[in-house]
This record gives C-alpha cells, sequence and structure tokens, in this order.
C-alpha cells in the first residue's frame, strides 16, 4: 500500500527540515577561518580547559580567585571540545559543529514547545515558530558578541518550559522531573549567567504557574506545590556541583560583589540606553548601536535602519502582536494567548533598561532591589525572553488564520501564504545568519581601521610558539601582560576579549577588569601598570612573583585608546627599565625577564614591615631582599590579632623593619591543582609562613592534620600567611578547603543523575512494551478455528 511519507510523518519532516536549516552555519566556516566574535569565549586549547575546569581555584588570573563557574564548563561545553579536538579535528571543525549543535538545540527545543501548546496545531505551524525562534536579531547579536553559554540557555529555554508545563498538567509529576533535571546538565554550562537563568527559566515558569492558576483554580494549587517540592530539590541535586560553589561564593569575602558594586557599573547599556524603537526591532545592542556616532561594529547595522530590512523587521513583529490581537476577543476562553502576550511584553519592557517608558523603574530598582545590579546588561539578559514570546506569537497567528470562518480552500491557501511568507521574512531579517556576514567588519575609528574587524580569523602561530616556551619552565612564577589588558584589536584581525590565557598556562596578572575577581589584589595588581618606567618595578614585579612579561606588539586597545605610539612608548621604557631584559621575540610578542625575580610562591620571610593602608603596599616593595620580607596592613581587622602574635618574636611592631630570629628553610612541591606540600627543616621557635597566592578564607594549613586556620592572616596586601608555632623538621598541607565539598558534590550530582537515568530507561522500556503489546494485538486477527494468520500491517 503506498504511504504518503508527508503525511504519515509530519514529526520526522519538521525534524529533517530544522536540521537542514542548522546546517547553515557551515557557510560561516567556508574560509577555513575561526569566528571568534567579540568574546572569544571558546577553548582554543580543549585539553588545557578540560584540567582547569576541574579546579574550583582558578590560579591563572589576580595571582588567583575563587572560580565558581568552573566545573559549569564541563559539561557539554568543554569536553565537547576536547573530545572532538583528541580525535584530531582541527578547532575550525569543531566550532562549526558547535554552532550546528546548537541552532539544531534551538530549533528542536521550540518545536517541541510549540507541540506542548498547540495541540492541534499542524505541525508545519510548530516549523515556522522554531525558525523564528533559531534565526533572529537577538540570535545575530548573541553569535556576534561570542555568548556560547548564553546561546544555549536560549536554546534549551523552551523544553525546560514545556516539561515544565507537560508535568503540571500530566500529574506525572516524579517522571517529568527527572527529565527536567536530567535534561538540565546539557545545559549547565549556561547557568554562569544568573540573569540569564532568572529571565529565561524562572520567570516563564513563574507566569505560567500564574497561568495554570488563572485556568484551573485554586483546587489545583496543591498538585502544583506537589510538583515543585519534587523538582526542586530534585534539580539542586543533580546541579550541586555548581549550586554550592556559587552560593561559597556568594557569602564569600573574597567574592567579584565587593569590587564592582552598583557604583562601578555605569558603563553598562542601561545607564545609555538605545532608543526604545531598536529594542522593539531587535537590534538594541552592541553590535547595532555602540553609543559611539556613526560608528559600528558591524557592516550590515544601518541597513536595518533602511528600507527593506527595517520594514521587514517591523513586519515581523507587528504580524506577532497580531496574533494576540487577533485573539483577544477570547483571553478569558483562551488565556494562553495572555500568557504569549505576557512573556513578549515583560521581555520588552526589561529589555528597554533606562529607556523610557518604564526606564525610571528599572532603575529604581537596579539600585535599590537586592542583586538586581545583576542585570546590567538588560538587552542581553531579556531580550531572549522577549523573543520567545514573539515567535509563540507568531503561531498563534498562524493558527487563527487556520480557524477562520472563511472557506475551507480560501483557508488552506491563506494558511500556507501566511508559513512561507513568514519563512522568507524571518530568513531575510536575519540574513547574516544565513549567508556569513555575520563575520564581517564593521567601520572603525579615525586613525584606528583595526576597531572593529572581521571576525574571520586565523590565529599567529607564535602565539602558541611563546606559551609553550613559557609553559616550558618548571619554576613557579607569575607572568605580566603588557599593555594593560582592556578591550583588545589585534592587528591579525581580531577585536575582543584577551586570548593569551589559552596558550600562556602559567598564572597571569592583566588589569582586564573582567579577569580580576578578588577584592584584595585588584587595586595591587592596576598599580602595577602605573610604576611601569619607575625604578621600583622590578621590584615590583619581584614582590608578585613575576619572572616574565609577555609583550604583545600587535595590540591596540577597543576603541582607539590605545595606539601606536603607546606601543613604542611602553617598549621604549622596558628596554631602558633596570632588571628587564629582552629574552625572546615571538613574531609580534617579545617575551622580557624580570633578572630580580627568586622564587616566592612560599617562603618564610626573616622581617617584616607595617604599611598603614593597601595604597602603601607597593611602597615597601623595593626593600624586599631575595625573599626575606613581608607586608602587614595596619588598617586590616586582623592586624592587632597578628601584631600580638609577632610582639615577642620581632625587635619592633612599628613597621618600618621589623626583624624577625632567624627563618627556618622552607622547600615546596605542588600535589595538585590546590594542593601544596611544604617542607620545613630546622625551624627554632615559632615563624611565619607566607603563600603567594590570593587571600582566601578557604585556604587551609595543616600540620598532621591540624587545621591551622585560627593563625590564618592577609599578608603583602593580597597573599595567605599563617603563624606558625611549632619547632622542629615537619611537613605542612596547604589546601583549598572547598575543592573538596565540591570534588564531593560533584560525585553527589553524578550519582544522582544515574538513577535519574537509570529511572527513565526503565520508564521508557515499560511505555515501550505496554505500546508493543496494543500493536501486537491491533495487528493479529484470528480464523474462526482460533489459529493466527501471517501478521499484516493494519
Amino acid at each position: 500500500m503506498k504511504v504518503n511519507v508527508f503525511k504519515k510523518h509530519p514529526l520526522i519532516i519538521c525534524v529533517a527540515l530544522i536540521l537542514l536549516f542548522s546546517l547553515l552555519p557551515i557557510v560561516w566556516f567556508s574560509d577555513g577561518r575561526l569566528f571568534f566574535g567579540h568574546d572569544a569565549t571558546f577553548p582554543l586549547d580543549p585539553q588545557f580547559s578540560v584540567s582547569k575546569s576541574l579546579s574550583i581555584w582558578d590560579y591563572q588570573f589576580s595571582i588567583g580567585q575563587f572560580n565558581y563557574r568552573a566545573l559549569q564548563f564541563l559539561f557539554p561545553y568543554y569536553l565537547f571540545w576536547a573530545g572532538l579536538s583528541s580525535l584530531g579535528l582541527p578547532l575550525v571543525s569543531i566550532e562549526c559543529l558547535w554552532a550546528i549543535f546548537l541552532f539544531a538545540l534551538t530549533g528542536l527545543s521550540m518545536l517541541y514547545a510549540s507541540l506542548t501548546f498547540f495541540k492541534k496545531a499542524s505541525y508545519s505551524v510548530a516549523f515556522v515558530v522554531s525558525l523564528f525562534y533559531m534565526f533572529n536579531l537577538y540570535t545575530l547579536n548573541m553569535w556576534r558578541f561570542g555568548q556560547t553559554t548564553t546561546l544555549i540557555l536560549f536554546a534549551v529555554a523552551p523544553l525546560f518550559l514545556a516539561l515544565f508545563i507537560r508535568g503540571l498538567n500530566s500529574g506525572k509529576h516524579l517522571k517529568y522531573a527527572v527529565l527536567i533535571s536530567g535534561c538540565s546538565v546539557i545545559f549547565s554550562a549556561g547557568f554562569t549567567g544568573p540573569p540569564y537563568v532568572i529571565s529565561l527559566f524562572i520567570l516563564p515558569c513563574l507566569l505560567y504557574l500564574l497561568y495554570y492558576v488563572f485556568t484551573h483554580g485554586l483546587k489545583n494549587l496543591k498538585s502544583a506545590g506537589r510538583f515543585l517540592l519534587i523538582l526542586f530539590p530534585l534539580f539542586i541535586a543533580v546541579n550541586l556541583f555548581w549550586v554550592i560553589p556559587l552560593f561559597i561564593s556568594l557569602f564569600s569575602l573574597n567574592n567579584l560583589l565587593p569590587t564592582y558594586g552598583v557604583a562601578s557599573l555605569s558603563y553598562y547599556d542601561f545607564i545609555n540606553p538605545v532608543p526604545f524603537y531598536t529594542v522593539i526591532q531587535g537590534t538594541g545592542f552592541y553590535a547595532f548601536q555602540l553609543n559611539m556616532g556613526e560608528y559600528s561594529a558591524v557592516p550590515f547595522a544601518t541597513s536595518y535602519s533602511e528600507f527593506p530590512l527595517s520594514l521587514i523587521s517591523y513586519t515581523l513583529i507587528i504580524l506577532a502582536f497580531a496574533g494576540f490581537m487577533v485573539n483577544a476577543r477570547r483571553l478569558i476562553k483562551e488565556p494562553l494567548n495572555l500568557y504569549f502576550g505576557a512573556l513578549a511584553l515583560i521581555g520588552l519592557l526589561f529589555s528597554i533598561g533606562g529607556n523610557a517608558p518604564t526606564g525610571e523603574f528599572y532603575k529604581w530598582m537596579y539600585l535599590n532591589f537586592p542583586g538586581f545590579w545583576f542585570f546590567r546588561s538588560p538587552y542581553s539578559n531579556f531580550a531572549g525572553l522577549y523573543i520567545m514570546g514573539l515567535a509563540l506569537l507568531v503561531g498563534l497567528l498562524i493558527l487563527k488564520l487556520s480557524s477562520s470562518s472563511i472557506s475551507l480552500n480560501w483557508r488552506r491557501y491563506l494558511k500556507y501564504v501566511a508559513i512561507f511568507g513568514i519563512i522568507l521574512l524571518v530568513l531575510s531579517n536575519a540574513y547574516p545568519l544565513v549567508n556569513g556576514d555575520i563575520k564581517a567588519g564593521g567601520k572603525g575609528f579615525p586613525d584606528e581601521q583595526l576597531a572593529y574587524p572581521p571576525l574571520s580569523v586565523q590565529i599567529p602561530q607564535f602565539y602558541s610558539t611563546a606559551g609553550n616556551w613559557i609553559n616550558d619552565n618548571p619554576d613557579d612564577f607569575n607572568v605580566l601582560l603588557l599593555p594593560h589588558r582592556n578591550y583588545l584589536a589585534y592587528s591579525w584581525g581580531y577585536a575582543g576579549s584577551d586570548i593569551v590565557q589559552n596558550y600562556v598556562h602559567k598564572p597571569l596578572i592583566t588589569g582586564s577588569a573582567g579577569s580580576v575577581g578578588n577584592a584584595y589584589s585588584y587595586k595591587l595588581i592596576n598599580n602595577v601598570y602605573d610604576v611601569l618606567g619607575a625604578p621600583m618595578f622590578s621590584d615590583t614585579l619581584s614582590f608578585l612573583n613575576v619572572k616574565y612579561i609577555w609583550f604583545s606588539r600587535e595590540l591596540r586597545t577597543f576603541g582607539g585608546l590605545q595606539n601606536s605610539s603607546d606601543i613604542e612608548r611602553i617598549e621604549d621604557l622596558l628596554r631602558n627599565q633596570e632588571g628587564i631584559e629582552l629574552r625572546q621575540v615571538f613574531g609580534d610578542v617579545a617575551i622580557y625577564e624580570n633578572t630580580f625575580w627568586v622564587p616566592n610562591k612560599v617562603y618564610s620571610p626573616s622581617c617584616y614591615y607595617v604599611a598603614e593602608n593597601a595604597d602603601e603596599v607597593l611602597n615597601f616593595a623595593g626593600m624586599q631582599v631575595a625573599n626575606q620580607m613581608t607586608v602587614f596592613i595596619r588598617e586590616q581587622a586582623d592586624f592587632s590579632e597578628i601584631s600580638s602574635l609577632l610582639e615577642k618574636d620581632s625587635k619592633n611592631l612599628n613597621g618600618s623593619g621589623a626583624e624577625l630570629e632567624k627563618a627556618p628553610l622552607v622547600t615546596y612541591y605542588r600535589a595538585g591543582s590546590t594542593n601544596y606540600v611544604v617542607a620545613v627543616e630546622n625551624a627554632t621557635q615559632p615563624f611565619l609562613l607566607v603563600f603567594s597566592e590570593s587571600y582566601d578564607s578557604n585556604w587551609l594549613a595543616s600540620i598532621d592534620g591540624c587545621d591551622l586556620s585560627g593563625s590564618h592572616f592577609l599578608a603583602n596586601g593580597y597573599a595567605n600567611s599563617w603563624y606558625i608555632d611549632k619547632t622542629g623538621s615537619f611537613t605542612i598541607k596547604i589546601e583549598f578547603g572547598a575543592q573538596k565539598l565540591v570534588y564531593a558534590c560533584f560525585a553527589f550530582s553524578i550519582a544522582v543523575l544515574a538513577v535519574c537515568i537509570l529511572y527513565l530507561s526503565k520508564y521508557k522500556l515499560k511505555s515501550v512494551t505496554r505500546y508493543l503489546k496494543i500493536r501486537r494485538s491491533e495487528n493479529i486477527y484470528y480464523t474462526t478455528s482460533g489459529d493466527y494468520s501471517q501478521r499484516v500491517d493494519s
């Protein structure tokens, strides 16, 4: 019997079409070059990224900082790259596959959500909604700026919402709680941005709960509560490996919040918001509006304010809201329309940030509501919710056309005209995603033509060569990056965040605000750049354990703030700096060595000084002879305690140069990413031990299992120190205490996930068995004699 495959397998056709459109990113990589975006967040050294993500302490930046995001990137992000890299695939091919994966995930997620919402809809409607969600200006913006983790959340937000809805409506609470919790591992990398989790996950679910109560009444509120009571703890259990580090970070004294409070966020786009009409259009972000006059980061930016793209963009928005308006009279009978409209409207109003008409409310929330400062980039935080609402409203419009009162033939004709017309509008509106223009560069600043180069790049080989040269040095030292890091433009065709971290595996000292997350070391590090050229520069580097300087000759700070003359001036200062010698040149990268450097990762000082405040710390750097000095700050809360301990061991306490008795011999080795073993020989009296990693209360020292947390102090304005009241020869273990807890949480999450998989596999097996039994009874007929004949297709 002849079968019409389009009618019999519409789901397969929809999935196939979505996968086909997901292949469009292949066009981006047709030139064999990487696509960086303006924030190159993907791992250029995948194996190194995997190993580093296993540690909750990021030793690479800010002389070390707590990294609550570490394990979140592991799966599927870093493992995806590392797995394919181990098979020998080049980075360009891996990035292409990653883009295809994200587009496919986005489309299939919205397809599932559409079929959940529009139960009576045809698959063609669901396909149009999915295509709209895949190709839009928000997606273009996020790709343009390398917001890969944001795109993961954006991709799976409809899936999460659909599973949440099915769990509420079906009554199968445990099944859908397990499904949601298990699937969350796929997008755990996206949870690194709390604002996106709230806007794309929590807010839509809360709105649906209101809709659920409105449509089902309070009588089903108990059922909804039961579902939440199952879902919430199970979700936390599966994601405990990143939830616990997040809470440790939020409540730690050394987290990011004291350094980057509200007062320091005036730069962000809600302060100088883009016009309201551009947010409606979807172009309200840096790729289109930079608040810098005529300059734009993309060549196609002006096209969206001109005919025909401006007409196409606003036509799509009008059609979407038309889907709400044509159903406005039936809001009581069909409140789902109101839900879609609420998603779009709330997403839109929050996306405009400080702009009218709701700008004053947003500013008030920002300044007065605890934690709302997280939403410092309103468009990127909320526009995804706006797009989700628009996509679903487009589906409503097509459904309305399909069920209008006109004749059946005209209704079908109108429906398919709408479908193909909207598909054409969607692809035309997001044409840079379709034809690869997303990689093109924009107009540069005057005398700075590299400000917005194309994002199609080939990274010079000398980066890898220079990085390997430094990595091969077995000493334990830090590397200073020059010039001062901000948002960078490279002469070889890339503008964005720094990429050196992918090639240099040693700890890096950089003034980039994005990488400094420890309040103790932030000011100290940035002051280093201020003393460049001063006689104390080499001593200051030794104070911070800096042996090498990575000087990038090819850099131009984003926006023309760092020009060629600045690079030449810095190079001239280095050339004439006492104690600084040029060691190697690799292309446009010059490696200088600090000849004053001596190993001071772990040491016992023989003298100490007292600074009145943190600003004075570097004044004592020049007094350091070898590693025989440390500095305490009088205004620190623990100063009185450490001074009372040192009183009996030093000649004076006034800070001009108090000498301690002879320090013992101290050696150490690194036993792991967050573990050090220190050997002390011939200690004749109590002494100080200094560990030159950024101070954090989670750094613990112990002797024979006895914790020394009671004598843990801040030294040198950034480092850890312990007062050791023990003599003789012995071993001290230094470890980051939170790491064990994180590993335990990670193991627990894996165990819970395994249980979820086992439960789902048994549940699915029962469903398949039940289905086969039903099919068998339908496909077998019996003779009058009781014997059955051959099986036939029903």
